[in-house]
């Protein structure tokens, strides 16, 4: 099961043919360049821990697309969360975000959000539920396009500063997200 994602509308398990949304087009010439790629077989790379509810253990592993190391989110508490800071944003337009993930023991409406921040409070970049667009205890990929003119009202390039989260939304401890095979890029022409 793939979810897409943008600012503007939740992510779907398939490709809709009449998206809810018109998405601004990429200009042409459009550039692309590397900014993350991690599999967490390094340490954090980067990536801050809320608390106790986000950990990195080898023992992880089931929860894993790639290697013996991922990130586990569980609760949804403040300390439910990962979360990564970008300088040097102003030079993009948008950000392509791709990642593997795995959850367990979620119920209906169980699931973990993607949120951008960029010079204001946390927005939903992705939403994704068991139930809605996902499935409980099934390795799926996730893929979300965040533009800044849907971000900053208009504006054509991101303020300096982002900051990209990922936060567990499930009832208790039990409800697993597992984050793995992070790859962002970067959208410039």
């Amino acid at each position: 099961t793939d979810g897409d994602g943008s600012l503007t509308a939740p992510p779907t398990s398939e490709p809709s043919s009449a998206p809810s949304f018109v998405p601004s087009p990429m200009p042409l010439g459009t550039i692309k360049t590397i900014l993350e790629d991690t599999s967490f077989d390094n340490g954090w790379d980067g990536w801050v821990e809320g608390g106790r509810n986000a950990r990195r253990r080898s023992n992880d592993k089931k929860g894993c697309k790639t290697g013996i190391w991922c990130i586990r989110l569980r609760d949804n508490t403040p300390t439910s969360t990962m979360t990564k800071t970008f300088y040097g944003a102003n030079k993009y337009y948008g950000l392509e975000v791709n990642f593997a993930f795995y959850v367990k023991k979620m119920g209906n409406g169980d699931g973990f959000l993607l949120e951008v921040a960029n010079g204001s409070g946390w927005e939903v970049a992705g939403n994704w539920r068991v139930g809605t667009n996902i499935s409980d205890k099934q390795f799926s990929n996730g893929f979300v396009t965040i533009l800044s003119n849907q971000l900053n009202s208009g504006q054509l390039m991101f303020k300096p500063k982002i900051l990209l989260r990922f936060r567990c939304d499930g009832k208790d401890n039990k409800r697993l997200v597992y984050i793995d095979d992070i790859k962002i890029l970067g959208l410039f022409n």
